[in-house]
């Protein structure tokens, strides 16, 4: 059988493109390239629609047919499918999540909201402004959903840390880890190859086993991720993407500078690697710098917030900006996963954002934390001084490295190991380091933790 016209005219349109046109651009329209290839408006429309499948082309109702940027032609699916991209990735690791029924364990640290807690006060008054202004109706119907009260927060949210948005560049979610998967599913095809800052949480190695993409581990220093390391494993043949977390670059937890920062985006530019950066910390920094998102003028970074590490791990509302046809695409999946019962917290958020609560709320639980600190640095001497390090001045968090090799994800799997529940406040890297946050934490808790945990590990030791 010879070529299809529409395909033809397909192969005309995107030559087209390559020498007319930049990234962003706007093209003809339909009529216009009907007229140009002498076709009719629906062969083109049929053309049209086979690039924009390809990810060549963006269409924008009521605006026009537009080139799609640089680091994303290669990464949009003809179309979604979530059974099928689990039944082709790798299995999920499930023991790393097992829990035995023994005796409680002593966990690091969790954060729960409670009558006692300043903030459960800020976001108790929000939640009932939420829910008095709520009706039964827009609570289940999804299409009259109010997070546009919530997107439009952001949007000044967003601009006061640096970064510029409309409201429809903010798509609201249900927490950090199910954006991460819906952006990673959404426009990186199995096998793809992920950079990433080593060692990284277990909810993101774990995220990224569950998804079977090739994981590139990335070192880093005091300044944040090494540059020239990430520039030497670039493979331009393999589909690929950087996954950071601008506070957590490091074992120090040194964040990274404004210079690191422009350098890295720079970098991952040149090389239409795409960048998703994952930005939950910031307003527990006393100082925080502009996120590499703040420097993104073509495109090329999706940017997750949320607010459960700093409110409280029930809070589960995050955020995704990014360029708005992409936006665009990670609508429908979420329209896919939606969870009805986001709506309350999602107003109440917005809510606490307008009349300036949050903000009041987030400035006396970094005060709480700086006073912590020093008592948290006493008990991880006092029990791991001997066979661990960390930097002491980290500003919230801690990773804690043992000095000979210890497998922590069998230690955290023992029956008289420590609580390993997504509701603590801590998680094992994938080599010989924990993650300890300060945040919430209740001193007496963190030091039966910390005693266990010190148990565990010399016992590790001499095995």
């Amino acid at each position: 059988m010879g070529k299809k016209l529409y395909m033809d005219v397909a192969d005309r349109i995107s030559a087209f493109i390559k020498d007319n046109t930049q990234p962003g651009d706007k093209l003809p329209s339909y009529r216009e390239f009907a007229e140009l290839f002498g076709v009719s408006t629906r062969t083109v429309g049929n053309a049209i629609e086979r690039l924009h499948y390809k990810g060549l082309i963006d269409i924008r109702p009521q605006s026009g047919i537009f080139v799609m940027q640089d680091a994303w032609k290669t990464y949009m699916p003809k179309s979604f499918d979530w059974q099928e991209y689990f039944r082709r990735s790798k299995k999920l690791p499930i023991e790393h999540f097992k829990r035995y029924p023994a005796e409680p364990r002593p966990t690091l640290s969790r954060i729960i909201l409670t009558g006692d807690d300043e903030g459960y006060a800020y976001f108790n008054k929000a939640f009932r402004e939420a829910l008095d202004s709520s009706t039964a109706e827009h609570l289940t119907d999804y299409s009259t959903r109010g997070d546009s009260l919530l997107r439009n927060e952001l949007v000044r949210y967003m601009s006061y840390n640096g970064v510029e948005l409309g409201a429809d560049n903010i798509l609201v979610t249900r927490g950090a880890v199910l954006s991460l998967l819906s952006i990673i599913m959404t426009f990186f095809p199995h096998g793809s190859t992920c950079y990433y800052v080593s060692p990284s949480s277990f909810a993101i190695t774990a995220t990224l086993d569950l998804t079977g993409f090739e994981k590139v581990a990335v070192p880093a220093g005091d300044d944040g991720i090494d540059l020239e390391y990430l520039s030497s494993k670039i493979n331009r043949r393999n589909r690929a993407f950087l996954l950071i977390m601008p506070v957590l670059h490091t074992i120090s937890g040194k964040t990274m500078s404004l210079q690191k920062r422009r350098d890295l985006y720079n970098l991952c530019y040149a090389n239409d690697i795409p960048v998703i950066e994952i930005d939950e910390y910031r307003d527990l920094s006393e100082n925080p710098l502009p996120p590499v998102k703040a420097f993104d003028k073509r495109g090329i970074v999706f940017y997750i917030g949320g607010f459960s590490k700093v409110m409280t791990q029930a809070l589960d509302v995050a955020w995704i900006a990014a360029s708005q046809e992409l936006i665009e695409r990670l609508r429908i999946v979420h329209t896919f996963i939606w969870f009805g019962h986001e709506i309350l917290l999602q107003k109440a958020m917005s809510y606490m954002l307008a009349n300036g609560d949050y903000r009041k709320y987030t400035a006396g639980l970094r005060k709480t934390i700086k006073s912590r600190r020093a008592a948290v640095n006493d008990i991880l001497e006092e029990n791991l001084g001997d066979i661990a390090t960390w930097d002491r001045n980290s500003e919230f968090f801690f990773w804690l490295r043992f000095h000979d090799y210890i497998d922590v994800h069998k230690m955290s799997q023992s029956r008289i190991g420590l609580d390993f529940t997504n509701s603590s406040q801590y998680e094992f890297a994938e080599k010989n380091a924990i993650f300890i946050s300060i945040i919430g934490i209740k001193t007496g808790d963190f030091e039966k933790a910390v005693k266990q945990l010190s148990l565990l590990a010399r016992k590790s030791l001499t095995l």
